[in-house]
């Protein structure tokens, strides 16, 4: 009779608790300057298994912040360094964040089908529409214009007649 292939057993996984330590942690924090999937792979878990860990532990909560921010000033003094040196990137780069007060922002033009203007309201005619209907548009409108005292900012829906008209009333009547 033929033997049965055992499957490998798995490696049973350690209780997170057991492989990260408070100390550990934070060593690592401060070594990889708060990446959490560099601490994750120094101890073989997962970026978002360091995060949890450190989530309920606000003392590894905030130095991975302050390492973060670290991080951040440094990369303010290396742009510094190179804004000064002229590199044009830099410059440019500073000036679009930091100059935008004095007018250093990019303009973006949009433009409409075949660069023509565009298109900000259709024309609706109302002609086509029963009585019926019109009653249960002014039923809605109703109920999606809010009350006098409540401001709501609102996209205007110009709705009119072919004739510029709005009244339903003078609109089917005959000119």
């Amino acid at each position: 009779m033929p033997l049965k292939k055992r499957k490998p057993k798995k490696k049973p996984r350690k209780a997170l608790g057991r492989v990260l330590s408070n100390d550990g942690v934070a060593r690592a924090l401060v070594e990889h300057k708060g990446n959490l999937s560099a601490v994750g792979r120094k101890f073989g878990v997962t970026r978002q298994a360091v995060s949890k860990y450190i989530a309920d532990r606000p003392v590894l909560l905030q130095l991975a912040g302050d390492e973060r921010e670290g991080m951040v000033d440094e990369a303010v003094t290396s742009l510094g360094k190179a804004v000064r040196k002229g590199e044009a990137w830099a410059v440019c780069f500073t000036l679009k964040c930091l100059g935008k007060d004095r007018g250093f922002v990019e303009r973006h033009e949009l433009t409409g089908a075949g660069g023509g203007p565009i298109k900000t309201r259709s024309e609706v005619n109302l002609r086509l529409l029963t009585d019926d209907d019109l009653d249960q548009l002014e039923r809605i409108l109703d109920r999606a214009t809010p009350p006098d005292n409540e401001h709501v900012p609102a996209l205007p829906i110009p709705i009119s007649e072919p004739d510029g008209s709005t009244d339903r009333e003078s609109a089917s009547q005959p000119g």
